[in-house]
């Protein structure tokens, strides 16, 4: 199937075929026989060394267990752009790095009026980073995964359904619904209030 489609896009458009995949938007891919790694080391390499963080303390979390943020804390402001740059560099890691995914959507909610304590925040993420750099997403070869997620919204749930197609499309079918997880109280609630099943 890919090659048909790479010889049809070939005769399509003036390109040429560079072969596989190593390295494409700091994301690096590395293959093997077993399956396909990647990583963002470089990236996060980069952006160590561009908030002046290179030289900092690993920790094993990224973020402080029993940390409670919020927006009126009545802490210091800093500077909005910094941390704007902060958050929107640690959102483009999500990519390969899921395991960060929680900690940047929590600080990314003070985007508005930062202070000491949500950098302080975002610094724990660098931290983190700091001592998982080799960290990425590993695809075996032949390993069928099901679909799920992690959120309950309609958002969510019409994400789900695009991926569903597209994994068709590549003729990676899943059969049944997609199950999606989440801690939200109020939709746990709603979803055991046999009332409104309706």
């Amino acid at each position: 199937m890919f090659g048909s489609f790479k010889n049809s896009m070939i005769v399509e458009f003036e390109m040429s075929d560079l072969g596989m995949m190593h390295y494409f938007l700091s994301i690096e891919v590395m293959h093997s026989s077993i399956g396909i790694f990647l990583s963002q080391k470089k990236y996060v390499q980069e952006i160590l060394d561009k908030f002046q963080m290179k030289d900092c303390n690993p920790v094993n979390t990224p973020s402080e267990f029993g940390m409670k943020l919020n927006k009126d804390n009545g802490g210091k402001k800093v500077d909005d752009t910094l941390y704007k740059q902060i958050v929107g560099s640690l959102m483009y890691l999500t990519t390969t790095r899921p395991d960060i995914m929680h900690a940047v959507s929590v600080i990314s909610r003070y985007m508005k009026c930062p202070t000491e304590i949500h950098l302080l925040a975002a610094k724990r993420i660098f931290w983190y980073l700091q001592g998982t750099k080799e960290f990425g997403l590993f695809y075996k070869n032949g390993e069928k995964s099901d679909l799920f997620g992690f959120t309950v919204s309609l958002a969510c749930a019409c994400q789900a359904i695009w991926l569903k197609k597209i994994l068709k499309e590549l003729h990676f079918k899943e059969d049944g619904p997609t199950q999606i997880y989440s801690d939200n109280s109020s939709t746990i609630k709603l979803s055991k209030n046999p009332v409104l099943h309706g």
